[in-house]
């Protein structure tokens, strides 16, 4: 089985990329790190970082990105200012080289803090509002950006290219200190966060959807809980009620445009000699605060607009953030994908994002019980979150589990 540990690029400038790999190869016994090639603007507690100890980051690229190549399009990369003009990904390549040990970038796609008001490609909801920093993968100029930063990205003599925020977004997925202060319920906020612009409503109609009626009973139905109607739990019924007869249809045709652009993106990759692996984020939205499901990964996994089933068969590995306290609850979210022996080997393996902490372990025995789940599952891969953000001790936890 492989493993790798998640590093942010914080990780590599301040503690140097020699250190960052002796770390994770003498304390965790880990021969791999997944590096931060593109990330979202962030402000994190590094307990053991040796220059810092708070710290707010701006979002960009920790590469050198080729800007020629994005001469003409509408979206294009930035390097983030707290790189200084260094490229991380080529200094943890270079170390890792002598060291023998793996590199894999890590790239957080539509979550794309550095758009504008009014950029092309930003998410709509129903009442024509953006959803900020959230480009919408249903439009041509983001799915072109997505092919873009990925070759350049695989270019890199990665083993793997992780790519999370792949999918659409929620309303309050976090951008910049949201306020909400009317229980509208669960659904409602499903609901408004739902991108209906040009792209997404002609996509929906090719698919037999009457798309437009459903933007229409949606401002309804909205208004009416603006007006005071009773907040919903969010299930099946009430997203019916809320956007019309519709509904699921619209919410298949987000899942196809996902599954289609990760097809695309598989043969960007490994034409570059790498593979590609799809970040799953239905079990962290769901879990990451308390580590115990508080909705139904069905629900959140079409508010993402991902069928992981069908990444899978499009190539991609299918990383899911088992970020639960319980072995138990890691076992039933992993169940359904777990493949017959008689299935073969066709499509994406199945990986697994554990957390060698609180709130999900606090003790080696405790993660090397979610090891074997994943092995059971039929994982090929076990990574780990996050070098940075936990204190030194979790890396010799995961060596105490991996021995």
């Amino acid at each position: 089985m492989r493993h790798s540990v998640y590093c942010l690029a914080t990780d590599v400038l301040d503690e140097g990329p020699e250190r960052v790999l002796d770390n994770v190869a003498e304390r965790a016994g880990v021969g791999s790190v997944t590096v931060a090639a593109k990330y979202h603007a962030v402000s994190d507690v590094y307990p053991h970082n040796p220059v810092r100890r708070v710290a707010t980051l701006s979002p960009g690229v920790f590469y050198h990105p080729a800007m020629a190549r994005y001469s003409g399009e509408a979206i294009k990369p930035s390097a983030s200012p707290a790189a200084g003009g260094r490229d991380v990904l080529q200094e943890i390549l270079g170390a890792a080289g002598p060291r023998q040990m793996g590199v894999a970038a890590w790239a957080v796609m539509f979550h794309h803090d550095e758009a504008r008001p009014g950029m092309p490609a930003l998410q709509v909801n129903c009442f024509g509002d953006e959803i900020a920093g959230t480009l919408c993968p249903s439009n041509p100029d983001a799915q072109r950006f997505a092919e873009l930063l990925v070759d350049e990205i695989s270019s890199y003599p990665v083993e793997t290219v992780r790519l999370e925020s792949l999918h659409f977004h929620a309303m309050n997925h976090g951008h910049h200190h949201e306020r909400l202060l009317e229980p509208y319920g669960a659904a409602a906020l499903f609901a408004l966060g739902l991108c209906v612009c040009s792209w997404c409503l002609q996509r929906a109609e090719g698919e037999g959807v009457d798309a437009r009626r459903l933007a229409a009973h949606l401002r309804r139905s909205l208004e009416q809980v603006f007006d005071g109607a009773g907040g919903q739990a969010l299930d099946e019924g009430s997203l019916v009620e809320l956007c019309g007869a519709d509904a699921l249809g619209y919410l298949t045709a987000r899942q196809h445009t996902v599954t289609g652009l990760v097809g695309r993106l598989v043969d960007v990759v490994v034409g570059n000699g790498s593979r590609l692996s799809f970040i799953d984020p239905t079990i962290a939205s769901l879990a990451y605060a308390s580590g115990s499901l508080t909705g139904a990964p069905k629900i959140a996994s079409w508010q993402f607009g991902i069928d992981l089933i069908a990444v899978r068969e499009a190539g991609a590995d299918v990383e899911v953030t088992g970020y639960l306290r319980s072995p138990r609850e890691l076992e039933q979210v992993l169940s359904p994908y777990r493949r017959p022996q008689s299935a073969g080997t066709s499509g994406g393996d199945l990986a697994v994002v554990l957390r060698p902490g609180p709130p999900d372990c606090d003790n080696a025995e405790e993660l090397l019980s979610k090891l074997a789940v994943a092995a059971d599952a039929g994982s090929t891969e076990v990574n780990f979150y996050n070098y940075g953000l936990y204190r030194a001790d979790a890396l010799d936890l995961i060596g105490s589990a991996l021995a």
